[in-house]
């Protein structure tokens, strides 16, 4: 047999070792938020925080699906439906008016719901220096930041849970 087709064979052996190898399947957390329009800040401080909150706890069987809500409530409930159809989502954070209407919520009806709200305190000193060094274009981080980020914890651990 020549070198040529030892290599071939050793690299077929490969190939087919590495098809055998499973992998852990992937668990999406959706964030349905606003993107775009007057309230798009609310939506990319919840970007920015659920990606620093997904970075921090190494879950690489994680990954976060951010969804526009479209900037109305039909067609937040329109992406609602098509998350449900998604077996692969098991969370799902919702930010802005439009996502956290009751018809959006009965659409998502059996998945985890975690509302990302406007209350409670503002970021302090240490999470907003971790949160504006976590991505070059991050904004500034308002109360949206920190809440995104707390619910996006709790989705990791409610997904990571036997």
């Amino acid at each position: 047999m020549g070198a040529k087709a030892l290599r071939l064979c050793a690299f077929m052996m490969v190939l087919v070792c590495v098809a055998c190898v499973q992998y852990p399947p992937i668990a999406k957390i959706a964030l349905l938020a606003p993107f775009e329009g007057e309230n798009r800040y609310i939506g990319y401080n919840a970007l920015y925080a659920s990606w620093m909150a997904l970075a921090e706890a190494d879950q690489p069987s994680s990954m976060l699906l951010a969804i526009d809500d479209g900037g109305r409530q039909d067609s937040a409930l329109d992406r609602a439906k098509a998350i449900k159809q998604d077996p692969s989502v098991r969370a799902v954070l919702l930010v802005g008016d439009d996502a956290l209407s009751e018809p959006v919520r009965q659409a998502l009806d059996g998945l985890p719901l975690l509302v990302v709200s406007a209350e409670g305190e503002l970021p302090d000193e240490a999470f907003t220096a971790r949160y504006l060094a976590s991505a070059e274009f991050a904004p500034v981080p308002s109360i949206f930041a920190i809440n995104a980020y707390n619910a996006m914890q709790e989705a990791l651990e409610l997904i990571s849970a036997p």
